[in-house]
């Protein structure tokens, strides 16, 4: 199956799961926010997590990809980017030249930190949990856009990567929100990051 037909197919099983979600009132994210990514800080039973999962995983599947980006696609097939914002995706074979010349910068470093300040929807991470299948790392990731801060932690949930994700502005120092992404058996585990400890790794004193 062409992978055009496959986005298609696919956005079409997401947009069920949406139009399902959003009668208890909200945006995809919106609902995606405050039922599982709130919550799992919280609570190990969350709504809706599980027909995600099982989407998720067809989507894999179909793909070949361990680390396909479900989330980006289904933005792209929404046609929802701000153009004016600038948010372009980037293509998933430069996503991976990139990766390989940034880490192979990097070989002596012993647990790697790497950084995207505009992650979109989390394709970098992905290419580097694709890239990095045994060498220790953690992922930092930060966007001004809401659903991207979204979109990125459920990546990182899903694909269970090593991640802290930032809601705010890199350049402006504006910082909302954060959270961390811990590897469990199966998904992601989220946990709170304080703003402070946000501002340690971003803001020069």
């Amino acid at each position: 199956m062409k992978r055009k037909n496959m986005k298609k197919e696919f956005y079409q099983k997401i947009n069920n799961y949406v139009k399902g979600i959003k009668k208890i009132g909200g945006s995809f994210e919106d609902v995606l926010y405050e039922n599982i990514i709130k919550r799992s800080v919280k609570d190990k039973k969350v709504k809706y997590f599980d027909e995600l999962v099982q989407i998720h995983t067809d989507y894999k599947m179909k793909y070949n990809d361990r680390y396909c980006d479900m989330f980006g696609d289904y933005l792209e097939c929404q046609c929802s980017l701000v153009k004016s914002k600038g948010q372009v995706f980037t293509p998933k074979n430069i996503v991976d030249f990139m990766v390989q010349s940034v880490i192979g910068q990097a070989e002596k470093v012993k647990v790697l930190k790497i950084c995207d300040p505009a992650c979109g929807t989390g394709k970098f991470m992905l290419g580097v949990a694709r890239y990095l299948k045994k060498r220790p790392y953690v992922m930092w990731n930060v966007d001004i856009d809401f659903r991207m801060y979204v979109f990125t932690v459920m990546n990182a949930v899903l694909n269970n990567i090593p991640a802290v994700v930032v809601y705010g502005d890199v350049l402006m120092n504006n910082f909302q929100e954060a959270v961390a992404v811990i590897p469990d058996k199966k998904f992601g585990v989220i946990k709170d990051v304080s703003i402070e400890e946000v501002k340690k790794h971003f803001v020069k004193k």
